[in-house]
């Protein structure tokens, strides 16, 4: 992979585009990335245009709608693909939309962002970012099919990024380009400025966990772990647990709940707002987020690092792992239920100094990957 060099950059204004085969509706990791991405260059002076396949949003300028999609299942996600559009109207937009830069979240769709970027001129600079790492033999080999769909546009692609090691690194394997590696970038200020609030406070340990409520999420593991914690010991009167979210595992991690009688232990307040996110993490003595793959980064471990008032814990994946690496003993197997069940033991009771030294670390730790340190890079690419 090639090494990422610092250069120079000038007080040049561009013309922008983050190029999406998806919605901008949605708030998956993939949007998080392009609108912070984007807002960042905007507060910078440069003009921020999106084109996805198809977005209801009012709220942003210059978002345009290129095509429709259909929702699919790959990858452990539903995943929105984008349906073929005519190669005259791309013709006909890029025609009225001279781009200085285009940015594409890469895998992508032969049938929407290929098009674009194989019509693009070539003073047109196409960054690509890499967003994906497979959940499973499936889609690995899924990857192989659609290298070979998209092999001629991405030859086009001046600067491939992977958003981690492991991703650029899978990336690099099945699509055969050469990646330098920017993590994602995160908004951190409104999680680093948040002092607990005391709706989501008590005197009891508190472990949330916040996110999609499905197979490869690992939620249903963290119930059974903490089945398995009471088992061997744990006084579960001293423990509230929040999970947070839905998906279509949320009714059968209901039902887990009150099998093992664990239902009023453990709240499910369902989907939780970006406006109470912030809130409810900075509440937790532990937050757990026991994804079993599929992860090309955690922004939701990000964003929990940088609240700095809880133990950050993360199942032992490569994206997670690229993150939590440098202390492995905040990484667990979530399908090990006895090692998972020792692990929340170990943190709940661990002593109060202990904690702290965790939690500057993670603090320190997710420094790295704030907005404003990961944009800067990009834009030095983009004048470059």
């Amino acid at each position: 992979m090639k090494k990422f060099i610092n250069m120079p950059s000038t007080n040049t204004k561009l013309k922008i585009a983050y190029l999406l085969d998806d919605t901008l509706d949605k708030t998956d990791g993939v949007q998080q990335y392009v609108l912070a991405v984007g807002e960042y260059m905007r507060s910078k002076g440069h003009e921020v245009h999106y084109l996805v396949a198809d977005t209801s949003r009012s709220d942003l300028e210059n978002v345009h709608n290129i095509s429709k999609f259909v929702s699919l299942k790959f990858n452990g996600n539903s995943v929105r693909t984008p349906l073929p559009v005519s190669s005259k109207k791309i013709k006909n937009f890029l025609a009225k939309n001279k781009f200085d830069v285009v940015h594409v979240q890469m895998p992508y769709s032969p049938f929407f962002a290929s098009k674009v970027i194989k019509q693009l001129p070539k003073s047109t600079i196409i960054v690509g970012t890499w967003h994906t790492f497979p959940a499973g033999r499936a889609q690995y080999l899924s990857h192989f099919l659609l290298a070979l769909m998209i092999r001629k546009s991405l030859k086009k692609v001046k600067i491939a990024i992977g958003v981690s090691e492991p991703t650029a690194k899978y990336a690099d394997r099945i699509y055969r380009t050469k990646s330098i590696v920017i993590p994602n970038a995160v908004n951190l200020a409104k999680f680093r400025s948040i002092t607990p609030d005391s709706r989501f406070k008590t005197d009891r340990k508190k472990i949330v966990f916040l996110g999609r409520f499905d197979t490869r999420k690992g939620p249903k593991y963290l119930i059974q772990a903490l089945a398995k914690a009471r088992e061997l010991g744990m006084n579960m009167q001293n423990i509230e647990v929040v999970m947070g979210g839905k998906g279509p595992d949320l009714l059968g991690c209901i039902e887990l709940a009150k099998n093992f009688s664990l239902f009023g232990t453990i709240t499910f307040p369902g989907f939780v707002d970006e406006s109470e996110k912030s809130a409810l993490l900075s509440s937790a003595d532990i937050c757990v987020f026991p994804s079993t793959g599929g992860e090309a980064f955690g922004i939701s471990v990000v964003e929990a690092m940088a609240s700095g008032h809880s133990v950050v814990l993360g199942g032992d994946n490569a994206g997670y792992r690229s993150i939590l690496g440098e202390k492995p003993e905040l990484l667990f197997d979530p399908k090990n239920t006895v090692q998972f069940a020792t692990k929340l033991m170990e943190f709940a009771n661990m002593p109060r100094e202990e904690i702290d030294k965790y939690q500057l670390w993670l603090k320190k730790t997710a420094d790295q990957y704030d907005s404003s340190v990961v944009c800067a890079k990009l834009l030095e690419i983009y004048l470059n």
